[in-house]
């Protein structure tokens, strides 16, 4: 430590100094020393944290010592005395340091989210500086808000292979400077994730459309990873509905008891080689060609369905049986219902196709599933943490048809939920009271304390941290090595496609289960406002504003917009589109091999058009367009090459999207027997559009 007449100035902890003395100059040397003696109790243990703070701290404390708007304030600091009389006049000096330096960092050309960084190390040593009497009591310095943004998605993974970004830019660059991006700062990565991907996917033209691109490759991560975890689910739930199976047959039954009682001679100790050379010939016998059935149904009759702990007997003579019997003790413990990687699957595809928050999906209680009916249809139920309190939301769900095979396809949220009840039925019995009721909970060595204080092996709810571990495996796996991603983009990646591909903030909102369309309607435009810089969001807004109110009478004449404007959009909504879609100006010619004053014919460019009109207007006519432009596009999938279907894609993502989204909300069922009474009525209008009817012919 250093001093100056007497005076520490100076923390030092280990290597590291904070010098107080440079500011006596300006703001005396009482003070500083105050502030010096306060910070070395004040240090925090984090160096990070320590570093960081004492950065923020310096800063107030080099405006303190420079700014002219804090004269009087440092006069009073190195003197003692102010112009203003009594107590009062220094708590407003004070307080107006606080104000001033706050007004300082608003100037700052940074994020409000940095800002509020620099705020927070400077208030918590005011604080602690009023603690100790340095400065007057209930100095705050207030936050900065900041725009809350989606968050990350699939389209954001960490790519672990090398690819050179530069380079692949560079290869698009034409693209780039068609779209405005001059500026590449912050989405290079975003911008390499849909090029390598969506370039190595196919595409028929030279420029690539970003939005489409991009559109296509977080629909192929999202299905890739709903699919494969769909089967990890089916394949480990069959394999414990068989372990049942197994655990019932009396002839396997048998087996078990022998293999205990062998076991307890083993246990009592056999006395020389021979004797032990014949019980193992005894235990080949007794397992050959069944090893695992017995195995397992030993567990469920002698362990309570668990395989046994280390400190178990008959722990070494199992593992040993095992061994010999060429499987794996991962083997049984999958039987018996101990798959990470399964379990982790059924988390995604919760979160994937409900668009759960991970930490609210943890909060999935084994009563989730509340009947509503007497048509196999629940509410999914969980608690949210939101604005500081839990809310519980919930989710209607359908159980499988009777007869229907369980598939990938027919997988339901009540086949997930009976899944996890299985997979941990007999660990729940003596699982931590506070985690018995979970749905996500795994037995694995958590370091929980026993009541003697010793460390215990005990079931216990999940970890968030160990199913991203396990989803960052997940993810390497699908994509070769290449790249990874957290759970807590899933649902981000969900809400984005809906916005992108349906472009409606009110099915983004019901999806999300947002309580209003501020968050929601963000998805909408989330891609064009940071790739195209869109240009034309107050368009937008207006045209969407027509979109919420197109169904109510005189809206205009109430809220005072020019009603005249407002027909003409609204007669322009109800009068250009094609199958479900409406056009702004089908004459514009901005799609290429189009020309200005003619109408389009690029058909396959509506979906990622920017003239396209975000919304869908659910009449009779409307629907019938788009089921049956979905019937052409069902058989174009099936005839088509894959590289011959990529340009339909989008087509294929916003029907399916539109109508499970009819289909699924009660008030439309009628209007839905309507469209599809009249498409039975009507020829199918699209049936030249994708020259598929000449393939059928020639395989006729």
């Amino acid at each position: 430590m250093n001093d100056a007449g007497g005076i520490i100035l100076t923390v030092k902890r280990g290597y590291t100094e904070r010098n107080f003395g440079k500011y006596t100059e300006s703001l005396g040397h009482s003070f500083c020393y105050a502030l010096a003696s306060a910070y070395e109790t004040f240090w925090p243990d984090n160096n990070s944290t320590e570093r960081t703070y004492y950065y923020h701290i310096s800063t107030l404390l080099d405006f303190l010592a420079e700014d002219c708007s804090q004269e009087e304030l440092r006069d009073f600091l190195k003197t003692g005395d102010v112009s203003g009389a009594g107590e009062s006049y220094i708590v407003v000096l004070f307080h107006n340091l606080i104000s001033s330096y706050r007004s300082y960092l608003s100037e700052l050309g940074v994020v409000n989210r940095t800002k509020n960084n620099y705020a927070a190390g400077v208030r918590a040593f005011v604080h602690h500086l009023a603690s100790r009497g340095v400065v007057p009591h209930g100095l705050d310095i207030k936050g900065f808000k900041f725009e809350r943004g989606i968050g990350p998605t699939l389209l954001d993974v960490t790519i672990h292979k090398e690819i050179d970004i530069q380079a692949l830019i560079a290869q698009h660059q034409d693209t780039l400077i068609d779209e405005g991006l001059d500026d590449l700062e912050g989405i290079e990565s975003l911008l390499s994730n849909i090029f390598d991907e969506a370039v190595a996917g196919g595409s028929s033209e030279a420029a690539l459309d970003i939005v489409e691109a991009s559109t296509r490759v977080l629909d192929n991560r999202l299905d890739t990873l709903k699919s494969a975890s769909a089967d990890l689910v089916i394949q480990h739930y069959k394999l414990l509905q068989e372990a049942r199976q197994w655990a019932s047959n009396q002839a396997y039954q048998r087996k078990a008891k022998s293999l205990k009682d062998m076991f307890r001679q083993n246990t009592d100790g056999v006395t020389d080689r021979l004797a032990s050379k014949v019980m193992g010939a005894e235990y080949a016998i007794l397992l050959d060609g069944c090893a695992l059935q017995v195995i397992v149904t030993y567990c469920y009759l002698y362990h309570g369905g668990v395989y046994p702990l280390d400190e178990d007997a008959s722990y070494a003579l199992l593992a040993n049986r095992i061994q010999k019997s060429g499987i794996s003790i991962s083997d049984v413990r999958n039987a018996l219902g101990y798959s990470r990687e399964a379990r982790v699957a059924a988390f995604v595809w919760l979160s994937i196709k409900y668009a759960i928050n991970p930490d609210a999906l943890l909060n999935l209680a084994t009563n989730c599933l509340i009947p509503i009916g007497n048509d196999g249809q629940y509410q999914l139920v969980w608690n949210k943490l939101r604005k500081g309190a839990e809310n519980q939301e919930s989710v209607v769900v359908s159980s499988r048809m009777d007869g229907v095979a369980l598939t990938c396809e027919t997988l339901t949220a009540i086949d997930v939920v009976e899944y996890l009840r299985i997979c941990t039925e007999h660990i729940r019995d003596f699982a931590r009271n506070e985690d018995r009721d979970s749905l996500f909970i795994g037995f694995y060595k958590n370091f929980t304390k026993g009541t003697g204080g010793e460390r215990v092996y005990v079931p216990s709810r999940l970890a968030l941290r160990t199913i991203n571990i396990a989803f960052r495996s997940l993810c390497l796996e699908l994509s070769g090595e290449r790249w990874s991603s957290t759970l807590k983009a899933l649902r981000g990646s969900v809400l984005l496609l809906t916005g992108l591909v349906t472009r409606d903030a009110m099915q983004v909102m019901q999806v999300g289960r947002h309580s209003d369309l501020k968050m929601a309607a963000k998805y909408t435009y989330h891609l064009p406002e940071i790739l195209r810089r869109e240009k034309k969001i107050r368009e937008f807004l207006e045209w969407f504003e027509t979109v919420l109110t197109v169904s109510i009478d005189q809206f205009a004449e109430k809220v005072g917009i020019d009603p005249e404007a407002y027909e003409r959009r609204k007669q322009s909504i109800l009068n250009q589109q094609f199958g479900g879609i409406h056009c702004s100006d089908p004459t514009a010619g901005i799609q290429p091999g189009t020309i200005e004053g003619e109408v389009c014919h690029r058909i396959d460019k509506c979906v990622s058009c920017a003239n396209r009109r975000s919304l869908f207007l659910a009449t009779k006519e409307n629907i019938a367009n788009v089921i049956h432009w979905r019937e052409i596009l069902t058989k174009a999938e099936v005839r088509l090459r894959g590289e011959e279907f990529t340009r339909w894609h989008l087509w294929k993502l916003f029907v399916n999207s539109i109508l499970d989204k009819l289909y699924s909300i009660r008030e439309h069922r009628r209007l839905l027997t309507q469209a599809e009474e009249y498409c039975n009525s009507h020829s199918n209008p699209y049936i030249n559009i994708i020259p598929i009817h000449v393939i059928e012919e020639a395989n006729a």
